[in-house]
C-alpha cells in the first residue's frame, strides 16, 4: 500500500516489530528514512531535493544503475534513479520494488532486464538488496551500486576505516593509486572508488556515532563527501550540506558485471548502527 509522498509521489512505509522503520518513494525505488527502533534518522536528506518525475531525489539511498558515473554513454549514474518502479510486496519492515526495461529505456540502452530492489528493516540494521536479471537474448554488461547518504555531524569529526591496502580510483581525476591509507577522513573532497573491497568490513565512526558496512555481490565500495567547494556548486545541496552526511556505497564499478541471456545477478549492502 502506497501513500502520496511529497509532490503527491507516492511512496510506502515499512515497520518492523522491533520499531525500526524506514520510507521509499516508488520514485526511483529511493530510500528517504531509516530509523532504528531508538527512533533516530540515520539517513541525510537535502532541503533542496526535487521531488518531480525525472529528476533524481538528492539523499537517502539512490541506486545506480546500469552506469556508474559518467563511466559510458549513458546519463550520469543510469537512469533507474529517475524512474516510476512498481511495488511488489510489503510487510513486516519488508518491501520489494521493480522496474523493468521498457520502450524509453531500450532508446538509450537497446537491452531488455528486469530489476528488484528489497529492502529490510530490523532493530538497529538496514538490508538492501539489488537484483538484476537479463530477460533479453544477447548478453548484457553493467555497473551498480547503492549510493547511501548517511547522516553524521559533522564530517570533520569523522573516519572511514577498513579500507586499507587496497587499490583505488580518484574519480575527479580517474587516477589509479594503489595501497590506500587504513584511515579515512574528511574536509576536502573525497570522492574515491576501493577495489576488490568485497570481503571487507568498513566502519564509518563520527562522535558517538557508527556505521558498519558488509556486502556480498558487489565488487567494490565507494567513499565520497564532497567537500566545501565541490558542494558550493550542487544546485540541490545547501553549501554546508557536505558537514551532514557521508556517503559508503557497495558498489560494481572497475569491472562490469556480464550477464548472459537468463543470467540473475545480485548484490547486497548491510548497514549496522
Amino acid at each position: 500500500m502506497t501513500t502520496p509522498g511529497i509532490n503527491g509521489l507516492p511512496k510506502v512505509q515499512l515497520h518492523s516489530a522491533d520499531g525500526a522503520s524506514g520510507e521509499i518513494y516508488l520514485h526511483g525505488a529511493h530510500l528517504t528514512s531509516w530509523k532504528a527502533a531508538g527512533g533516530q534518522e540515520l539517513l541525510f536528506m537535502s532541503p533542496r531535493s526535487e521531488f518531480a518525475p525525472g529528476a533524481a531525489i538528492r539523499g537517502g539511498v539512490p541506486v545506480i544503475f546500469p552506469q556508474f558515473s559518467g563511466l559510458g554513454p549513458l546519463p550520469k549514474h543510469g537512469f533507474a534513479r529517475n524512474h516510476a518502479w512498481e511495488l511488489v510486496s510489503t510487510g513486516n519492515g519488508e518491501a520489494t520494488l521493480r522496474f523493468e526495461g521498457n520502450e524509453e529505456t531500450s532508446k538509450i540502452w537497446p537491452h531488455r532486464f528486469r530489476t528488484e530492489l528489497i529492502f529490510r528493516v530490523a532493530s538497529d540494521t538496514l538490508e538492501m538488496t539489488l537484483k538484476v536479471e537479463n530477460t533479453g537474448d544477447s548478453s548484457i554488461d553493467f555497473h551498480a551500486a547503492l549510493h547511501g547518504y548517511f547522516a553524521v555531524e559533522p564530517s570533520t569529526d569523522c573516519a572511514v576505516t577498513g579500507l586499507g591496502g587496497l587499490s583505488w580510483r580518484n574519480n575527479p581525476t580517474a587516477s589509479i593509486h594503489e595501497g590506500s591509507e587504513e584511515v579515512i577522513r574528511f574536509g576536502e573532497e573525497v570522492d574515491r572508488t576501493f577495489y576488490a573491497s568485497t570481503e571487507r568490513v568498513i566502519d564509518l565512526v563520527c562522535g558517538g556515532s557508527r556505521y558498519q558496512f558488509t556486502q556480498d555481490g558487489f565488487n567494490d565500495s565507494v567513499v565520497w563527501n564532497p567537500g566545501p567547494k565541490v558542494c558550493a556548486n550542487i544546485p540541490d545541496l545547501e553549501p554546508d550540506s557536505w558537514l551532514h552526511y557521508v556517503c559508503v556505497e557497495a558498489a560494481s564499478v572497475q569491472k562490469p558485471v556480464h550477464l548472459q541471456p537468463g543470467g540473475v545477478w545480485q548484490g547486497t549492502q548491510r548497514v549496522k548502527a
